[in-house]
């Protein structure tokens, strides 16, 4: 099943790969052992407060 996602995410989270990884399986995955892929269709940074925020979205496949 594919699903794509718009997510606002903290930079600590959205740019560091393993950190996405954790963060997406532990949302989007129903059990440890499904098949998880996800894909980075676009970035972009929001940071015209001070706090930034990292805009994605995100193609993700699960048991595919």
């Amino acid at each position: 099943m594919k699903q794509q996602l718009s997510l606002t995410l903290p930079p600590e989270i959205a740019l560091d790969e393993p950190e996405l990884a954790r963060h997406l399986h532990e949302k989007y995955a129903s059990s440890s052992t499904e098949s998880f892929n996800y894909r980075v269709l676009k970035t972009s940074i929001d940071a015209r407060k001070k706090q930034i925020k990292v805009n994605l979205d995100i193609e993700v496949a699960i048991d595919e």
